[in-house]
Parts: structure tokens; C-alpha cells; sequence
């Protein structure tokens, strides 16, 4: 992870230094948007490599719907036929005629499936299934790549039009994971990403519950007859309902030359009376993480170089463009704070 941050923060340093990035902490956080963003630029790369992989001859379709392919006709099933004007007139552009060509399909494949020995592709809802060795379509993909498949699968399946719900249950689960790694005794949790005090053992158990009034009625003849009490809604409950604001705060350590992962914290909004209150459980040490794989981690790793890179190099515009294909306008505006 180093030496991807220390290529990102070279290219950027002027950006870089005005976001005082020398300090030796720098707190940030990303949220299920930003990690859709990051899913969707993985979709379009898979998407994008497979046509040029064809015609170069690094990738073999083997069958479509379990039918057989020649070596020359994997191609046509990442191609599509478009119609284009051509004009013959220059005092008058309405005058001409229609034809066609052959071009590579442009919009980001429907799903990739993925088993032991073959990837099945299937480039929109109704397309066949092409086939690929699972070991030659590996070869051709990068790190991030392999971990978008990886992590979005589902029952073996990614579709591109599950990535938000996919990207909200992800962070769902790696929130889950590291809160009940953070309520352990033998956890350190500290209280804020100076990383300085910790939280006692008492109050790591307290962490994430909060209360709401209600009215307790003691009477069946008459609803007005009760008294009011207090409930008490354990974090269990919270990091459980899909419906909250799914986010991971995480903190940066070091200077341009040398940035790595200092602490990570579960993070999430909290459903307080009419409002959305944001809530984090504590930070613990990067390197002391015992609940998250190696897989994990470089997945989170990649996910924190793709904000880096997004904010250092906003041209590219794909967390508007992933929040566009997505209709998430509105939903991501509300959730802001």
C-alpha cells in the first residue's frame, strides 16, 4: 500500500500539501457511496478489457449458453451494430443517408458469474452467456479488480445493478465485524483519532446504544392508563438495519513520501428522535485488527487510495457519474452531514 500511496501523493503533492496532508494524523472517512463509486470504475474496467483481450488474443470465449464457439466469434457477442448518419451534402446536412458499422458495446456488462474453472459474462439482461477459463480471464485483471469480483459476489453472482445495496452490506458487515472485535476486553478502543485516551471496559459495553421514551400501557380498558418508560436500543440492533447510514472512519499517519493506515473505526448514523445523529464506536490500531483477512484489508486498503485519488484528481467526476447511473441524488444529499 506504500508505494501506491506514494505515487498518488507524488503526482499530487501542491493539492496534497494544501489538505495539510504533513500532519502527522489526518482523520477521514468514506461512505457506501464512495465504495459504489469504487465498485462501479471496477465493473467498467472488467467490462472494458474483455473486447481488446479477444481481438489480441489473450482471451478465448469458450461457449455461449453452453454452446461451443469457434476461435474467430467470441468477439461478436461484445460488439453491436450502430447506426450513423452520413451526410453528402455541405450546404445542407439533412441530406444524406443512414449506414452501419460494427463497435464495441459501451455500456458496463449486466453481471459476471463466477465458478472454480470458467467466468460466464453477460453483456445486458437478455445477452447469452459467454464463457471464459477462469484462470486466463484472472491474468488480465489487476488486484482491485479481483477484489471488486471478490467482494461483490453474490451466490457467485456480481451484477452491476446491485452495487449500492452490495456496497451498503459490505460496510454493514465490516462495521459488524469490528465493533464486536472493538467490544472484546482484550481490545484497545480509543476515544478519538488523536489515539491518545482509551475507553474503559464499561464503557465499550455502552457504546452504540442509545434510548427513546415510550408509554407502557397497564390497562386493556383504557389506553391512557400506563406510565412512561425508557428502551434501550442495543448497537446489535443498529448495525443491523440496512436502512441506516453506512460509513468507516479511518485515520491517515505519516507525511507525502511514507502515508499508511494508522487506526480504523465502525461508523454509522444513529436513528435519534427525528434526527440522524453520527455516531462512531472508537478507533482501534490498523495493525492490530485480528477480525478482518488479509483480503479485507486490501480492500479497504484500495478503497482509501480510490478516495485519495478521486479528491486529488477530480476531473475523472465517478462518484457524480456512479451516483447518476444509480439515481442516487437525493438518498446521498439527504445523508450528508
Amino acid at each position: 500500500m506504500k508505494n501506491h500511496f506514494s505515487k498518488i501523493l507524488f503526482a499530487g503533492l501542491l493539492i496534497i500539501a494544501s489538505l495539510q496532508i504533513q500532519a502527522k494524523t489526518i482523520p477521514a472517512r468514506f461512505s457506501q457511496y464512495e465504495l459504489g463509486a469504487w465498485a462501479y470504475r471496477q465493473h467498467i474496467a472488467i467490462s472494458e478489457m474483455i473486447l481488446p483481450a479477444i481481438l489480441n488474443n489473450k482471451l478465448k470465449a469458450l461457449s455461449y449458453s453452453g454452446k461451443s464457439l469457434a476461435a474467430n466469434e467470441g468477439h461478436k457477442f461484445f460488439e453491436q451494430e450502430v447506426v450513423a448518419f452520413i451526410s453528402t451534402d455541405n450546404d445542407d446536412p439533412t441530406k444524406g443517408y443512414d449506414t452501419t458499422f460494427i463497435a464495441p458495446i459501451t455500456e458496463p456488462f449486466y453481471s459476471f458469474e463466477i465458478y472454480k474453472t470458467r467466468i460466464d459474462v453477460q453483456t445486458s439482461k437478455n445477452a447469452p452467456k459467454v464463457s471464459f477459463d477462469y484462470l486466463q480471464f484472472q491474468k488480465l485483471m489487476n488486484e482491485e479488480m479481483k477484489q471488486y469480483l471478490g467482494m461483490y459476489a453474490v451466490n457467485q453472482v456480481v451484477y452491476l445493478e446491485s452495487i449500492p445495496q452490495s456496497s451498503a452490506n459490505i460496510l454493514i458487515r465490516f462495521n459488524k465485524q469490528l465493533f464486536d472485535e472493538g467490544q472484546k476486553p482484550t481490545s484497545i478502543l480509543y476515544k478519538t483519532d488523536s489515539l491518545i485516551s482509551t475507553f474503559t471496559a464499561s464503557e465499550k459495553l455502552s457504546r452504540g446504544s442509545y434510548d427513546y421514551p415510550a408509554f407502557v400501557s397497564t390497562d386493556p380498558t383504557d389506553p391512557s392508563k400506563g406510565h412512561d418508560t425508557l428502551v434501550t436500543v442495543p448497537a446489535s440492533v443498529t448495525l443491523n438495519d440496512s436502512s441506516n447510514y453506512q460509513y468507516l472512519y479511518y485515520v491517515l499517519k505519516g507525511n507525502a513520501s511514507n502515508l499508511h493506515l494508522e487506526a480504523i473505526s465502525a461508523a454509522y448514523m444513529l436513528p435519534i428522535q427525528d434526527f440522524q445523529l453520527s455516531f462512531y464506536q472508537g478507533f482501534m490500531k490498523y495493525k492490530s485488527i485480528a477480525s478482518l483477512t488479509a483480503f479485507e484489508k486490501a480492500f479497504l486498503e484500495s478503497m482509501v487510495l480510490f478516495q485519495i485519488e478521486t479528491r486529488l484528481l477530480p476531473q475523472g467526476g465517478e462518484f457524480d457519474s456512479y451516483i447518476e447511473k444509480f439515481n442516487l441524488k437525493e438518498e446521498e444529499e439527504a445523508r450528508r452531514f
